[in-house]
Parts: C-alpha cells; structure tokens; sequence
C-alpha cells in the first residue's frame, strides 16, 4: 500500500546518518530560536516537552563529544568539527536552552535542575574536571565518594 511504502520510506530515510556542515547547524539553532521567540508560546505542553527534550539530546551530544573520536564528532559518520564550530553551536545551544528555561522554569519544567545539573554520565550537561568531588544529597553517592577520598582518589 501507498502508507506502507511512505512509512518504511520515511524509516529509511530517519535511520540514515545525514552529515551536516556547522554553518547548517548554526542556522537550524537560529531557526528553532527564531521560532521560541515567536511561535512556543503556542504550542501545547506535549510540544513544549518535545521541543526542550530535543534541546538537551543535541546538547548532550555536544558534550558527549570527544577530542579522541576527531573533535566535536556527534556520530559515527558526521564530519569532525573544529574547536571553534563546536564553541559556536555550544554558545547558540545554551542560549537557546536559556530561553526555554526562562519560559517554562519552574511552573512548567520543574525538573530543569534534576535534568540539567547532573553529571553527563547520569543524562545530564554537568561536566566534571577530571579529579574533582562533587556535592550530593544521594547518601550511596556520598559514601562513595568519601571512600574515594579515604583512599586518596
């Protein structure tokens, strides 16, 4: 049927790995800012989770990032960025994550914090210095970490 062939189409096409100069990715985040400035307002909460999830995924991409894997590489097969494309796209991504956080915090994303600050291997965007102690309130995580002191780690 034409749906069935439209859908394994568009399945194709979603599962390939499209790669994308930084100057293209630059005027999608221009675009998605342009569009929070006029047209999220309107969008139902659904949308809004929708939008601000697809935010943090590029975000935690970005830094997910290593200078191992070839720079500001955010798939298998996506060109390398240099260092100064992926300051570029992490300044427009945070600005544009603080957009959305000034329009929903705290009345319709009350888990900002929880999603945001918190270290990238738990989901979050928190970067750790290598060697460095953070605070927690998870009590399993505290004594970990105070064994780790005690064993000067």
């Amino acid at each position: 049927s034409p749906l069935s062939a439209a859908t394994t189409t568009a399945a194709a096409a979603a599962a390939a790995v499209v790669d994308v100069t930084a100057s293209t990715k630059l005027y999608a985040l221009l675009i998605l800012q342009n569009f929070l400035r006029t047209g999220y307002a309107k969008l139902a909460d659904g949308d809004r989770i929708a939008f601000r999830s697809s935010v943090l995924n590029a975000a935690r991409q970005l830094v997910l990032a290593t200078p191992s894997d070839g720079g500001g590489r955010t798939s298998a097969s996506a060109a390398p960025l240099n260092d100064g494309e992926v300051r570029m796209i992490a300044m427009k991504l945070s600005a544009l994550l603080a957009d959305v956080v000034v329009r929903d915090f705290p009345q319709r994303w009350p888990t900002f914090v929880a999603e945001v600050f918190v270290p990238v291997s738990r989901g979050g965007l928190w970067c750790e210095a290598a060697g460095a102690t953070t605070t927690t309130n998870d009590p399993a995580a505290q004594q970990q970490q105070q064994q780790q002191r005690s064993r000067g780690g």
